[in-house]
């Protein structure tokens, strides 16, 4: 039985939907959970459900949650804490919030142990490079010499650049094409890939701006922003389209 708009139950079925657990973003300032609706309404149009995670590193809480869900999505947020790949933290390093790197490693962790699809978007994908052993580049600006823009003002629904795509890649399968436009919002970024993830996608001055990790179902990350972009091009909506049927598929192979 399900409850109706009216608040009484009936004997409806409701078509079982994919549920995607989704970080937090997280306002230093006004110490409090927010979250870009770009995330929500691109999983939403992708048929799944979605479910804003509690900023939290406990691990049983998270554990719980991955037990409802079919999938994660690693937003972006505050830079990675550069402690965990071992070096020290340059003044350029912006601020990183200790709870969500916590917090994002133990999901990432449990996704790779229990091969949940995973979507890491910015910050997402560095997370995902720095838990499997990679390393980052704390400020691309002063570290790398580049005439890509890879921080742009607002609106960030305007395409930045191009990037290059693997046809040997999920990315690929997902999206169909060996290049596309993409925004562009980060100063940190990929600088030695970490054993196990496969770069699959480059800026023209050969900055990684996608990788995956090709032994699990769907672990994929990109720097770019398509939440943004997803609205007005059918490219970025293919990318959460992908993933959602990935966490379909999972769903229904328990």
């Amino acid at each position: 039985m399900n409850f109706s708009r009216t608040g009484r139950l009936t004997n409806t079925k409701i078509d079982m939907k994919p549920l995607i657990l989704i970080t937090p973003l997280y306002d230093d300032e006004r110490e409090s959970l927010w979250m870009l609706p770009g995330y929500l309404k691109s999983l939403r149009d992708a048929g799944a459900w979605t479910l804003t995670l509690d900023l939290c590193d406990d691990e049983d809480y998270l554990l719980e949650m991955i037990s409802l869900s079919s999938g994660i999505v690693i937003s972006g947020g505050q830079d990675v804490n550069p402690s965990l790949y071992g070096e020290p933290t340059f003044p350029t390093c912006g601020p990183n919030n200790t709870t969500r790197d916590r917090m994002d490693m133990t999901l990432i962790r449990l996704a790779h142990l229990h091969d949940i699809p995973m979507l890491g978007i910015c910050r997402g994908m560095q997370m995902m490079n720095v838990f499997y052993g990679g390393t980052l580049i704390q400020d691309i600006p002063t570290e790398v010499s580049t005439e890509v823009q890879h921080r742009t003002p607002p609106p960030y629904d305007k395409p930045a650049h191009s990037v290059t795509i693997d046809e040997d890649s999920l990315l690929y399968r997902i999206i169909g094409k060996t290049s596309i436009d993409v925004n562009s919002y980060h100063h940190q970024g990929v600088k030695r890939l970490a054993t196990g993830l496969t770069a699959v996608a480059h800026s023209s001055d050969g900055l990684i701006e996608a990788a995956e990790h090709q032994g699990k179902t769907f672990m994929l990350g990109v720097q770019w922003h398509p939440e943004f972009l997803s609205a007005k091009d059918e490219n970025q909506q293919n990318l959460f389209n992908g993933f959602a049927k990935a966490a379909e598929w999972k769903m229904n192979n328990r």
